[in-house]
């Protein structure tokens, strides 16, 4: 049987089901075979108070989410790419049949309650790698433990956010959004919100300088440029959200900003402040001895035409060092800059050749054993290092490493290093900050201590999120980590 008829299968129950005896018929084969899943009852010891729906992601052999609606696997970035059921008061069994024969399939199972603006998460249960004989029927029954004890921590339930940071404005603030509403709080203290007249497309962390030095600013990337939520004098007196960025970036004619990030030059007094826009991606100097105007900025224009869709970012990662250099992965290649790439007008060709003075570096790093450089899709800054998230694991390596590369282009491989904790695993996010590596894959949430790089804990990422998932933050609380999760259905925080 092929995948898409498994597909087609599938996505029919999602829209059916209810627990007790089912049996999905997808044909057999010496190719294919089943798998029948118990599942427990209503009041039984197995599940906690509240429960009446259960959850189910099944895991490739390539830990990507298998595909319920028509799609291939893939990263979680689909709010349906799960079977659901109704718990009844009657034990059951789900059989899936035509499922292509292979070892390291993993389950994992959420249950929990569906209120009117969620389903949040109660219990869940995960397998070890399991093989999918052709022909054959292979039996799972799982045991389900609560997410968190005391129940998971959860605020702004129901709302589509589209990321989440944590500043010190001058105290640790959670600042998140939807498409339309800025809010910035704490989950013990509740949050406040305003509506922005402007569609928000996500939260970033950059830095601005001030009259007591670089403090560290919410960057809320929007259809009209960015908005900055600061702190400018270090104290509280004065916290909002600040549209000088914004206005000039109109003026300019700078649109739909995804993402942006910001180092500080603390020889110069500047600050360089970088986007990536649908289509385009540029960026400025603020100087305190030049004002803001549209002349700061620096932007593609139709440079990439050929090169990016209208409706496409052109980066897909990007990170800085916090005082020299940012590094970017694009559609034209992966690349360290310095202020001399956004301070200047920006040349696409200037890009595809790196000349010399241009502030632009290439670089790429490869799988070990191999030559070909491996796609980076996520990116983050840690201690003079470079964290590189792929399909194929993260890695770690000298930042300044991509100024030395090989005859290939490639960061040497006895420099870099393969993260253990999610070897081969896709990468879907990942966060830095206050002593912690938190690493969001395709399957788990795992947390590690950014100097030794032991595991702090993991858990699977669907147990921990409302919704899709669309961004993780982690914070130290009192010595230990926490992770902010923002989803489609509201903001989590999760702790060991």
């Amino acid at each position: 049987m092929k995948v898409h008829t498994i597909i087609r299968v599938i996505t029919a129950l999602a829209l059916v089901l209810l627990l007790g005896s089912c049996l999905i018929d997808g044909g057999s084969s010496e190719d294919t075979g089943s798998l029948v899943i118990g599942l427990p009852s209503v009041g039984s010891s197995e599940i906690s108070d509240g429960v009446d729906t259960v959850r189910i992601w099944l895991y490739t052999p390539g830990n990507l989410e298998f595909g319920v609606n028509g799609g291939a696997a893939r990263l979680p970035g689909s709010a349906d790419n799960f079977l659901e059921a109704a718990v009844t008061g009657s034990s059951g069994t789900i059989t899936i049949e035509g499922i292509p024969a292979a070892t390291g399939y993993r389950l994992v199972i959420v249950l929990g309650e569906t209120t009117p603006d969620a389903f949040i998460p109660i219990d869940v249960a995960q397998s070890a790698p399991f093989e999918i004989t052709g022909g054959r029927e292979t039996a799972l029954n799982l045991t389900a433990a609560v997410v968190a004890e005391g129940g998971l921590d959860t605020a702004l339930v129901g709302e589509d956010l589209k990321g989440a940071v944590v500043v010190d404005i001058p105290t640790a603030t959670v600042v998140t959004a939807s498409s339309s509403d800025v809010y910035g709080g704490t989950m013990a203290g509740g949050f406040t919100g305003g509506e922005l007249d402007s569609l928000i497309n996500g939260v970033s962390v950059g830095q601005l300088d001030t009259a007591v030095g670089p403090l560290a600013a919410a960057f809320v990337n929007t259809a009209d440029g960015i908005f900055t939520l600061f702190d400018p004098t270090g104290t509280g007196a004065s916290v909002d959200l600040y549209d000088e960025i914004a206005t000039t970036m109109e003026q300019a004619g700078i649109e739909d900003v995804v993402d942006s990030g910001a180092f500080y030059l603390a020889g110069a007094d500047e600050t360089v402040v970088y986007y990536q826009r649908l289509g385009g991606l540029g960026g400025g100097v603020i100087s305190d001895s030049e004002p803001l105007s549209s002349s700061t900025w620096n932007d593609s224009g139709t440079d990439l035409e050929d090169y990016v869709d209208d409706d496409e970012s052109p980066v897909r990662a990007a990170t800085t060092d916090g005082s020299t250099q940012a590094f970017l992965a694009s559609t034209l290649g992966t690349f360290a800059v310095t202020e001399e790439f956004f301070g200047t007008d920006f040349d696409v060709d200037t890009i595809l050749t790196g000349e010399d003075g241009s502030g632009l570096t290439f670089w790429g790093i490869a799988y070990p054993g191999s030559t070909q450089p491996l796609r980076i899709t996520q990116l983050g800054y840690l201690d003079g290092n470079i964290v590189a998230g792929t399909p194929r694991g993260a890695f770690r390596f000298a930042a300044s490493a991509v100024a030395n590369t090989d005859s290939n282009g490639l960061v040497p491989a006895s420099g870099v290093n393969q993260i253990a904790a999610v070897a081969d695993q896709p990468i879907f996010d990942i966060s830095i900050n206050d002593g912690y590596l938190a690493i969001a894959t395709a399957r788990e949430l795992v947390v590690i201590d950014s100097e030794t790089f032991a595991e702090e804990f993991s858990t699977p990422l669907r147990a921990v999120a409302l919704g899709a998932p669309a961004s993780i933050f982690v914070v130290d609380e009192g010595g230990a980590p926490a992770v902010y999760v923002a989803g489609a259905e509201g903001l989590t925080r999760v702790v060991e």
